[in-house]
């Protein structure tokens, strides 16, 4: 069972390929500041946090997301150099649950079924390949999710569809200048 979008904070190679294995987009972050700003960009469904950033980390983390309206459940993931079981301060602090080692791993399916469950999101506009429904009454199956405010571009197509979400993420990115290709 498959997450949307996981954000990794982490340098850890198998953290990352952790959250690859769960999650269908994943990023990457090296430190609290890099990780805030791509939570509130992409608002992804879990955040896997490293465990050699401490519970203060967390609780820093928190506070920050917090201040701008962000609640992302936030699962530890401990490595087997770990010896230490702080589970309790990271459960304390903010932390949704703790990994132990490489062979708690295996229970994060089980985390991301609880978070699915907790978190009752609607399911993401799906493309619906027999063509566009033109019912008058709902247009919201016209735009991918919550872009029809801010692109004035409509489609249903899986194209049109990948070009709303990167055009909002790419809006959202620190990226200057842009260079656009393909077809007009």
């Amino acid at each position: 069972m498959n997450l949307r979008r996981i954000v990794a904070l982490s340098k850890d190679p198998q953290v990352q390929q952790l959250a690859q294995k769960y999650g269908r987009e994943v990023f990457g972050a090296d430190n609290l500041d890099d990780a805030l700003d791509i939570v509130q960009t992409v608002n992804p469904d879990l955040m896997l946090f490293d465990h050699r950033f401490g519970p203060r980390h967390i609780r820093e983390f928190r506070d920050k997301a917090d201040n701008n309206s962000i609640d992302v459940p936030i699962v530890v993931v401990g490595g087997d150099d770990n010896n230490i079981d702080l589970s309790t301060e990271f459960i304390q602090t903010g932390a949704y649950d703790y990994l132990k080692s490489r062979q708690d791993y295996a229970r994060l399916e089980q985390i991301i079924n609880r978070i699915k469950i907790k978190s009752k999101r609607p399911p993401p506009h799906s493309y619906h390949p027999e063509g566009c429904s033109h019912s008058e009454q709902s247009t919201s199956h016209f735009f991918a999710e919550d872009l029809a405010g801010s692109v004035s571009m409509v489609g249903c197509s899986k194209a049109i569809l990948n070009t709303l979400k990167m055009i909002k993420l790419v809006a959202a990115s620190r990226c200057n200048p842009i260079l656009v290709l393909g077809e007009t």
